[in-house]
């Protein structure tokens, strides 16, 4: 069910890049979101890389999008509703970040509505 698929890693840093090289080796094609993007930027576990106003365009072309971003006061709320509209019908949301980083709200309406196929959560805004 993975390989070919399209992982989207919001927060390509040491953890996001260590999840794009297992889902290279499944044969899935790797989206990554940086904060900023170095001019000679090249990693041979991201297939396209965007900086954060290619979010929308990151959630609408993956099937898997991982959270794996610091919580700071630029990704508090980030996974919003108007964000999580945006993603595929069949995309399921992983966070192994922080919590406060999708609105939960607007996470439970989605999957209640079936706006989003599933979410995996490792962290909560409660814990």
């Amino acid at each position: 069910e993975i390989r070919g698929a399209t992982l989207g890693v919001v927060g390509f840093g040491d953890i996001g890049r260590s999840s794009a090289k297992l889902a290279k080796a499944y044969g899935m094609k790797v989206l990554g979101l940086k904060r900023s993007i170095p001019e000679s930027f090249s990693d041979p576990y991201c297939d396209e890389i965007y900086d954060m106003n290619g979010l929308v365009e990151l959630v609408q072309k993956s099937d898997y999008i991982l959270i794996a971003t610091p919580l700071t006061e630029q990704t508090r709320g980030l996974i919003s509703k108007e964000v999580l509209q945006q993603c595929k019908k069949t995309a399921v949301i992983i966070n192994v970040g922080r919590g406060p980083i999708i609105d939960e709200e607007a996470l439970i309406e989605a999957l209640a509505n079936g706006d989003i196929k599933g979410a995996g959560l490792d962290v909560m805004t409660v814990e």
